[in-house]
């Protein structure tokens, strides 16, 4: 078990390095392109996205969970599943095609109907990946995985710049993310060749379908819940505000998605593994609270605090709307890292029940509070984020650390530190801005208000709780 846990350890500290080189790449492109496509590009991009991601929650019906949580996987089995994907894969991808028109009707929007068209290629493609994917994550085969995925983002970034640069638009968009879906799928059969034929009968796999249902109800009920917010946006206040709203979206997410990638990647697999050692699990829970809380408040409260000069710096007047809704949502986002860590600590070891549950609370509150803060343009939206995570993270807390075996109030000791240091940090950054002569650049005061709240966290930090600080450091070396 203690091995268990030492490469449980070392596969996330690899890891980290590798994506975060690639992260600061892949920030740096985006910025590239945010400054060469305009927001109507980024918005009709976004409406497609929707459904787009809707139906990927039908792609693999939860079963690379599945498959990755077994206790064992044979080849008769593999079969099945790989039988499963392609039929489903293939359904959706000729669903989408003749749903398309439809859509772009429904946003008046004639363009959309091609853009869609040319994305659900991503189904049939994704469906050949989709086994050796899971068993690189399977056998913990976490190096591999990593530098596939960072390298897709490289390849991805790439093909957007040259296309936008060339006055592609929204293709480049498109373009960007085709690629990354055949360079990762090539390069994940080349790791984790999937050596059987499918299989289109489903005696052997009905264990995991029962399993990967309860995945993909939850996937379903969380898009409802979390993509709700660009339906609505795009639908009531149009694809310009969407555009906005969706890059702010992205900006605030952007360290989030690819954090959280990183962690779960690896949690869901080394939580499978020890599953029956009720106390390890507790352990690794806790220390992997510490370590999210400790990393994600002042991460993205700071970026909070200076959100209106990365707009004016990084992406330039024309995206000045985006302002508000990235000063505001970043404020929820180390709940949600800290939801969706439990929620894979849960399936892990068994329990994706508790998951449906509360992504069934969320399917049921998010949207009408999108659509009311519609209602006050861009920046209702924004607060009905802030108004509803809060309250449905107490709740879902509860029924994931009740199913794990945590104390609650060892769940929260991990929070306070970091929430206290991160509000005084973003005071502090408030104080500096309000005392900085007024004729100072946007670059220069961008650089001050940073340096401020890093300072300000790191070294409060270390005075008041460098204990805790050091047991972090721990932690990641293992």
């Amino acid at each position: 078990m203690q091995a268990t846990r030492s490469s449980i350890v070392s596969s996330l500290r690899w890891i980290s390095i590798a994506k975060l080189s690639g992260q600061v790449l892949n920030w740096g492109m985006t910025f590239v392109v945010l400054r060469l496509l305009v927001p109507d590009d980024y918005g009709l991009m976004a409406m497609a996205t929707v459904f787009v991601s809707f139906m990927y929650m039908f792609a693999d019906l939860g079963l690379g969970v599945a498959v990755i949580q077994a206790r064992d996987c044979p080849k008769e089995r593999l079969a099945e599943v790989f039988g499963a994907m392609l039929l489903l894969n293939v359904s959706l991808c000729l669903l989408l095609m003749l749903a398309a028109p439809l859509i772009s009707q429904f946003f008046n929007e004639p363009r959309l109907t091609a853009v869609l068209r040319v994305l659900s290629l991503q189904f049939v493609l994704g469906a050949l990946a989709s086994i050796p994917r899971a068993m690189l994550q399977r056998e913990m085969h976490f190096k591999v995985f990593s530098m596939i995925e960072v390298s897709g983002a490289l390849v991805s970034g790439l093909t957007t710049i040259v296309m936008a640069w060339l006055g592609y638009g929204v293709w480049a968009l498109v373009g960007g993310t085709l690629a990354s879906t055949i360079w990762s799928g090539v390069w994940v059969n080349l790791a984790a060749p999937l050596r059987v034929w499918p299989r289109f009968t489903f005696a052997e796999s009905r264990q995991l379908l029962a399993i990967g249902g309860n995945v993909t109800l939850s996937r379903v009920m969380w898009f409802f819940m979390s993509q709700a917010d660009v339906f609505i946006v795009g639908k009531v206040l149009g694809k310009e505000a969407l555009g906005f709203y969706s890059v702010a979206i992205q900006l605030s997410a952007m360290p989030m998605n690819k954090v959280m990638t990183i962690i779960n990647q690896v949690a869901l697999t080394g939580f499978a593994r020890i599953q029956d050692d009720k106390e390890t699990v507790i352990r690794s829970i806790v220390a992997g609270v510490g370590v999210i809380s400790f990393i994600a408040f002042p991460l993205f409260w700071g970026m909070s605090s200076v959100a209106q000069e990365i707009v004016a710096v990084v992406l330039g007047a024309k995206w000045s709307q985006a302002a508000l809704p990235l000063q505001l949502i970043p404020l929820i986002i180390p709940l949600r890292m800290l939801g969706s860590y439990m929620s894979t600590a849960v399936q892990g070891i068994g329990r994706p029940d508790i998951d449906v549950r509360n992504t069934f609370q969320g399917m049921l509150l998010m949207p009408p509070a999108f659509y009311v803060g519609c209602l006050f343009g861009l920046p209702g939206v924004s607060i009905a984020w802030l108004l509803v995570v809060p309250l449905l993270f107490v709740g879902n807390m509860k029924r994931l650390l009740e199913a794990a075996g945590v104390p609650l109030q060892d769940f929260y000791a991990n929070l306070k530190l970091p929430l206290a240091i991160s509000l005084g940090m973003y005071a502090m950054v408030a104080l500096i801005r309000y005392l900085l002569p007024l004729d100072v650049g946007a670059v220069v005061s961008l650089v001050l208000l940073v340096a401020t709240g890093a300072t300000a966290y790191a070294g409060t930090f270390w005075v008041v709780g460098r204990e805790r600080f050091l047991n972090v450091l721990r932690v990641v070396r293992g």
